[in-house]
């Protein structure tokens, strides 16, 4: 177990990374929530949890069911803990705007911020495909697990959007013209790579338990007339 040193809670060593990275109670993950929490037509109240969602990755602010959960789960203890009065209700069905590249509607108010991340964009698609495709069986995707430290290294889009624009995990694989993780396709294929791998250095083994062999390997013996040490005869033996 490993103490967090901005909340004081106790969270597994394989874990407790993650956690910090993501503690409501870091300065930084506190301002990148802020930031992204506060409505920016109406800086006193917050946003919702739908629309937080949609525009935290321009903040580096994690997720908002990792937020929440930090605070029992309810939306509004976060927004209060921040200060930030309830969310604004807008009017749904007044200036939405559609973006060109997911087709999507859209507030006017997020628009502009959504059409610049949009993993829909033809100028992403060869970045977000790369942080996707596994290097050593390149025409499969990493996992999701995998994905989210790819994603934050390149910069681009998180899990979170790629699901929340295409509709699932499998989906965003697919766009980018790749197999997913979890195919059993990909599992044999890494099950007989092992199986490969030990086989060639079992044949390794063999090879050099069989040059050392050789090395000792007797070929003649033969008398040396003449020839004692401490009174005994002596032989010659011709190695190989």
């Amino acid at each position: 177990m490993a103490t967090c040193s901005h909340c004081g809670k106790d969270y597994g060593d394989t874990v407790i990374a993650k956690h910090a990275r993501s503690c409501v109670r870091n300065p930084k993950v506190r301002d990148a929530i802020f930031s992204c929490l506060r409505d920016p037509q109406n800086s006193a109240h917050a946003i919702s949890a739908e629309r937080y969602n949609a525009r935290r990755v321009m903040f580096g602010a994690p997720a908002d069911r990792t937020v929440s959960d930090q605070y029992g789960g309810k939306w509004e203890a976060v927004y209060t803990d921040f200060g930030l009065l309830r969310p604004w209700v807008y009017d749904r069905m007044l200036n939405r705007v559609t973006c060109p590249h997911c087709e999507q509607e859209f507030a006017t108010g997020v628009y502009d911020r959504h059409t610049a991340l949009c993993p829909k964009k033809p100028a992403y698609y060869d970045a977000i495909r790369a942080a996707l495709q596994d290097a050593d069986y390149p025409e499969f995707a990493v996992a999701q697990q995998d994905y989210h430290e790819r994603a934050r290294v390149a910069e681009v889009v998180g899990v979170d959007l790629l699901k929340r624009i295409f509709g699932t995990w499998r989906a965003a694989v697919d766009y980018f013209g790749l197999k997913p993780a979890s195919s059993d396709e990909l599992q044999q294929r890494r099950a007989m790579a092992e199986v490969f791998e030990t086989a060639a250095r079992e044949a390794a083994i063999l090879r050099e338990d069989a040059e050392r062999a050789m090395v000792f390997t007797v070929c003649r013996v033969r008398e040396l007339p003449g020839v004692t040490v401490n009174g005994r005869a002596c032989v010659a033996m011709e190695l190989r």
